[in-house]
């Protein structure tokens, strides 16, 4: 309601101001109810117990020890986006920042990436527009960053031939096999309430407000199926080639 609110008084100072269209911005006389923030919480071994007898998070924002961390890690390490996902944990940046970061805003022997863009969903529609003023930055990457950067994109590269002329050109760091980009706004599979593991657990991931892949605790999960994160369109195997000499 604050957002609705902020919005709606922009745009009626906006008609008062230079259009003369109102008397008076009315939505500056609304009082909404102050809004707290949930603080977050650890998930403790206590609160894993909790959790795992009862099936109710201790709270709305929870987050990982660096055990459960590594944990997840390990899970994804043969995954298309596990590179993604470590640069979550360790970088911070927004879904939104990471699906609109290009290749020639990162530089791997002078080990930075710089977030000047993000891409919104409007409507269902996606937008590209600059972050915030104060969002706008230039990250330092450690040395791990760096080669987990450069390891994506020799995976890219791997992909062109098998693809050939269907391999999409989009320049993007973050991308599906067949180098189409990510969308911001898609989620991998929630993993089962019945999972024992709340490092795997899509409402437990909450370093960078995204998810994680399915529960890898169950058994004949992997972590392949986290290839239909962040929307369509979901991967797929590279074209079959038809030969010249065969009609198609």
């Amino acid at each position: 309601m604050h957002r609705i609110n902020d919005t709606l008084s922009s745009a009626l100072s906006w008609g008062v101001k230079r259009e003369q269209l109102f008397p008076r911005n009315w939505a500056q006389l609304v009082e909404l109810p102050a809004v707290t923030r949930p603080k977050p919480l650890v998930w403790t071994s206590e609160r894993i117990e909790h959790w795992k007898r009862i099936g109710e998070k201790p709270g709305p924002v929870m987050v990982w020890t660096p055990e459960l961390t590594g944990q997840f890690l390990d899970f994804v390490k043969d995954d298309w986006l596990y590179e993604l996902w470590h640069s979550f944990i360790f970088l911070g940046p927004r879904r939104g920042e990471m699906a609109a970061l290009p290749w020639t805003e990162v530089s791997l022997d002078a080990l930075w990436l710089r977030i000047s863009q993000q891409i919104v969903e409007v409507a269902y529609e996606l937008y590209g527009e600059a972050p915030k003023a104060d969002s706008v930055r230039t990250l330092s990457l450690s040395l791990e960053s760096g080669d987990n950067l450069a390891a994506f994109r020799a995976k890219q590269e791997k992909q062109r031939q098998p693809w050939g002329d269907a391999y999409v050109e989009s320049g993007r760091v973050w991308t599906h096999e067949n180098g189409e980009a990510l969308h911001p706004t898609g989620y991998p599979d929630a993993s089962p309430a019945s999972s024992s593991c709340p490092a795997c657990r899509r409402s437990a991931f909450t370093t960078c407000g995204t998810s994680p892949p399915p529960c890898p605790c169950l058994p004949g999960t992997t972590s392949r199926s986290s290839r239909r994160s962040w929307g369509t369109p979901r991967a797929r195997s590279p074209p079959t080639r038809t030969p010249a000499c065969c009609p198609r």
